[in-house]
């Protein structure tokens, strides 16, 4: 079958995947007049997206220089404005909220670590206050009692993914994204080295752009030209009711934390776990999150979940995203922002359109440009 046989049905950028990734790529495309037809696999609006815990962190587990946090702390100076632009087109509630966190050592290893991440951290431009102690007891009376300090991050927040996917989707369709659910892997279509389309069961769409934001899948579908070295990272989590215990996200150096989660609501999480494509809670992993949360806060022993779920993080052989033009004309990449999605996508979505429409991409992104796959990654 040629190109010239297939149905005209004609965009200007093709999205595949609907996680928030795909849709902040597919809003900036459309803000700047593009004609933008989103693919996402029917009744899942991302892996990753809807199980996060939307913890707003620029730092995560990053070290002094790494690549990442350059474009991660862009980003978070950006998200304000981002949820402002969001409010002027929507009444619903975007979910967010900024409570500060607090990371809490237990042993003189972990205040070795605190101690190092505040050398570097609190020149970042981003507010970071060392606790000790007394203050960290006075301040957070449930807290554990063997706690020996802290480091407090007063201006982190965080985000309903679930609430603010919401938000997005009635967002895109409002600037005239068109959004197709199947249950059919997309197939690109191409000629000579540069896309022309995607196919679609029989149904074919034209564009000569289409963006891979897949997510945790990307390395699945065997159809969308160079296989991303992306693997799905589980995560799980479980939410509690339970009196007040905490106005602040929580988080100890294992791993886990403690997030608001409404009134009387916590959420707490998470684990990592290599386990294919099986995005469902375990006994194993329910109880090491339970026990890192009590080890935070040892009254939620007490408290019964009310609600549970896992979700699959795109995550990077590399450790970082894939973010740009491939070697193939007209095919990009927006993969493997493995936890830091719910903060960059934002940010990422309007490089990725300026960089599209232009052709000159910010040196930003270049530590995570798709054709060093060809380098031996």
């Amino acid at each position: 079958m040629k190109i010239q046989d297939f149905p005209d049905q004609k965009f200007d950028a093709i999205v595949l995947g609907t996680g928030i990734a795909g849709l902040a790529a597919a809003i900036s495309l459309a803000r700047r007049r593009q004609k933008v037809l989103m693919i996402g696999k029917k009744n899942l609006a991302g892996e990753a997206s809807p199980a996060a815990a939307g913890i707003l962190d620029p730092f995560l587990e990053m070290t002094p220089g790494h690549p990442l946090f350059k474009l991660s702390r862009e980003a978070f100076f950006r998200y304000p404005a981002w949820l402002r632009h969001l409010r002027k087109f929507t009444k619903k509630d975007l979910g967010y909220a900024r409570p500060g966190m607090l990371y809490v050592a237990f042993n003189r290893r972990e205040e070795s670590e605190l101690r190092r991440r505040f050398a570097w951290q609190r020149k970042s431009g981003i507010p970071v206050i060392r606790k000790s102690r007394p203050e960290i007891l006075r301040s957070e009376p449930h807290l554990n009692r063997q706690a020996r300090s802290g480091l407090l991050y007063p201006t982190i927040g965080r985000i309903k993914p679930r609430a603010f996917l919401k938000v997005l989707f009635r967002f895109a369709k409002r600037r005239g994204v068109g959004i197709l659910n199947t249950r059919q892997d997309a197939r690109l279509l191409t000629l000579r080295n540069h896309v022309r389309g995607v196919q679609v069961d029989s149904s074919v769409y034209l564009s000569p752009v289409v963006i891979n934001a897949t997510g945790a899948w990307a390395g699945k579908n065997p159809y969308l030209g160079m296989k991303p070295p992306i693997l799905p990272a589980r995560g799980q989590a479980l939410v509690v009711k339970a009196k007040k215990i905490t106005q602040r996200i929580l988080h100890g150096l294992a791993g886990f934390y403690i997030v608001p989660w409404g009134k009387n609501a916590y959420l707490l999480g998470s684990t990592v776990e290599f386990s294919g494509f099986k995005a469902r809670t375990t006994r194993e992993g329910i109880k090491k999150i339970k026990e890192g949360a009590e080890k935070l806060i040892p009254a939620l022993r007490d408290f019964k979940a009310v609600n549970r779920w896992a979700g699959l993080r795109p995550f990077s052989k590399d450790g970082l995203p894939w973010i740009g033009p491939t070697r193939m004309g007209g095919l990009y990449w927006a993969l493997g922002f493995y936890r830091s999605g719910i903060l960059m996508s934002g940010y990422i979505g309007e490089l990725m359109a300026d960089g599209i429409l232009s052709g000159k991409w910010p040196a930003i992104l270049k530590p995570f440009d798709p054709r060093r796959l060809s380098r031996g990654t």
